[in-house]
């Protein structure tokens, strides 16, 4: 099958009989749509895998796509030649996956994914050999674009032939989708498909004049990531305002608000105010939960990711502007005992309780986050969430070492050979009262057995003395090999983590085994070295790496 666009001549042409022009049901619609691009899409779980020539990249779905898009994510299964050539050396450490997956060029791997959909039996009648291969592309895009009402979906198909391409979407709404309304423009060698004509109509009219290719913010949100791999992602500057309006509900015109929507009942549990939280959702929006969360995003300019294969492993890159403060120093987890096996590290800024308390109102509801600040603090005598932020300080970080026996750990009544523990720049005072009163809390029997240690301007928390002497005096993770691999630009990172695979004589390994994996599962394991995450501030971008690396 040829990967060359389909260069149509003349003006782009409107498909307009395929269904009325109005939309039922907006939600089902999004699903159905999506639906359409998942045969490639999906394929980015296989990576780019096998990919046989060495050409490719450009702007992709963007080019075709209006810059009045608010989401956006694309796959591109003919990237640029370097990360065709970092897929297959990738995938190559995998001998289990390559021969389970068997896929020897771009099609085997369109065919793949065609085959996992068919396996859920929802798609009767749809052959990919008669209604697919014939005209299906290497890049697809999914959108999001600003409509009249609410944001609209739409997919971009890169096609081959845009006659057959039509016949074949045609044919996956009937088998896959039969009840939904649909509509198809053509632009560029890409096939619009939105929920009907004059939606990709005006998408198509929208991107001939401004696609999203060339828009200032995208293309400066894309810069930052570097080199981009085989899927990439976009949240415009007006994306998170659209969001939060569209999730925060709106006000039930005319009707009659039920009293316990306003006033909040004595005597309830935790699981009845959800419950009840549920039942108002949509009826009384929270104004000051909404209007916090608009503050929190005022300057926000823009972010992009990336899913690329970097140096022998796989790493999600993802940068933007304008985002909610992450903290005010490094955190310190490169300087943890190189025996270290498990790492978390986070910097939090002044006001962030604050932030905290909005987004678990936005998540829970009101009533319900009001019942359960109160319910701690009856049972902990602690001031809630302001305890918290003293006992938290500017760098935290919750480490566990590889000398922990972890097969003692079942069959020992001493907490103590469990070698974790929690480090935190913060007052000695406050932190043992807050460990005093959580352990009063849960009524644990003898309190003693968490340690509370202090030194070199740290206050340590855990359960061996000795451990926690070591992870006072602190050492050289930060120079290990597998750490400088796994944890991306680790002497700026405000929130880090480290996950060794290879510590404890190949640990994750014999996990797979204990917990019943095959051969295979056992084979996929081995070549992995570590996971890590990111995050870091550089000028008024953030930064934040995802990353996997292999041995």
């Amino acid at each position: 099958m040829s990967s060359t666009p389909f260069d149509p001549s003349g003006q782009p042409e409107y498909l307009t009989s395929h269904a009325p022009q109005e939309p039922r049901s907006g939600r089902k619609k999004t699903v159905a749509l999506a639906a359409v691009g998942v045969v490639v899409a999906g394929a980015v779980g296989a990576g780019a895998w096998a990919v046989t020539q060495l050409v490719g990249g450009g702007p992709g779905a963007a080019s075709v796509v209006p810059d009045t898009a608010l989401f956006y994510a694309a796959v591109d299964l003919d990237p640029s030649a370097s990360q065709k050539i970092e897929a297959l050396q990738t995938i190559k450490k995998f001998p289990a996956l390559d021969e389970e997956l068997d896929l020897g060029s771009r099609d085997d791997l369109r065919r793949w994914v065609f085959d996992q959909i068919l396996e859920d039996g929802e798609c009767e009648g749809l052959d990919y050999g008669d209604d697919i291969e014939p005209w299906i592309g290497d890049k697809l895009g999914i959108a999001m674009v600003a409509g009249d009402k609410q944001p609209d979906p739409v997919i971009a198909l890169q096609v081959t032939d845009e006659d057959k391409a039509e016949q074949g979407i045609s044919a996956f709404f009937e088998a896959c989708a039969p009840d939904e309304t649909f509509g198809i423009a053509f632009l560029d060698g890409y096939a619009l498909v939105a929920q009907n004509d004059d939606i990709a109509d005006a998408a198509r009219s929208a991107a001939e004049k401004a696609p999203l290719a060339d828009d200032a913010e995208y293309t400066a949100a894309l810069d930052e990531l570097g080199a981009l791999g085989i899927a990439t992602f976009y949240v415009s500057p007006e994306g998170p305002a659209a969001l939060n309006e569209s999730t925060m509900g709106q006000m039930a015109g005319g009707a009659e608000i039920p009293t316990f929507c306003t006033e909040t009942p004595s005597g309830l549990s935790p699981e009845e105010l959800q419950e009840l939280d549920e039942m108002c959702e949509g009826l009384v929006p929270s104004e000051d939960a909404q209007q916090k969360l608009d503050e929190l995003f005022a300057d926000f300019q823009g972010a992009a990711a990336t899913l690329r294969f970097e140096d022998g492993g796989v790493e999600l890159a993802a940068a933007g502007s304008g985002f909610p403060a992450m903290g005010s120093t490094a955190t310190s987890v490169a300087d943890l005992p190189a025996s270290t096996v498990a790492a978390l590290g986070f910097s939090l800024p002044e006001d962030w309780t604050d932030t905290l308390e909005t987004q678990l109102k936005a998540s829970f509801g009101p009533m319900f986050f009001e019942q359960m600040m109160s319910q701690i603090e009856a049972q902990t005598g602690l001031q809630m969430p302001e305890d918290l932020e003293k006992a938290f300080g500017a760098d935290s970080v919750l480490a566990v070492d590889g000398s922990t026996d972890w097969e003692a750990v079942g069959d020992s009544e001493d907490p103590g050979v469990v070698k974790a523990g929690i480090r935190v720049a913060s007052d000695e005072a406050d932190v043992r009262r807050v460990v005093s009163a959580l352990l009063a809390a849960v009524r644990a029997g003898n309190p003693d057995f968490v340690k509370v240690e202090a030194g070199g301007g740290y206050v340590a928390v855990g359960f061996d003395d000795e451990y926690l002497d070591e992870l006072l005096a602190g050492g050289d993770l930060g120079s290990s090999e597998t750490f400088e691999d796994a944890v991306a630009e680790a002497d700026k990172a405000r929130v880090a983590l480290f996950l060794d695979f290879d510590a404890a004589d190949g640990w994750l390994e014999r996990f797979v085994k204990a917990t019943g994996g095959s051969d295979d599962d056992v084979a996929n394991a081995k070549p992995l070295s570590a996971f890590g995450l990111s995050g870091w501030v550089d000028g008024d971008t953030t930064h934040m790496v995802l990353r996997l690396s292999t041995d």
